[in-house]
């Protein structure tokens, strides 16, 4: 059970990691400034629908 939840938090963190780096490197996103972002947040909503 234990690496099962180990497993399912590992691939959450590599898709939320995936998502911030794609918004980081947008030539348009200036350092600093919030994260406004369609894609990155429905990303976001849906791990958080998916654990509750």
């Amino acid at each position: 059970m234990a690496v099962c939840i180990a497993v399912i938090a590992k691939e959450m963190f590599r898709k939320l990691h995936n998502s911030y780096t794609d918004v980081m490197c947008n030539p348009f996103y200036n350092p600093g400034d919030r994260i406004q972002s369609r894609a990155f947040d429905n990303m976001v909503t849906s791990m958080m629908i998916q654990v509750c």
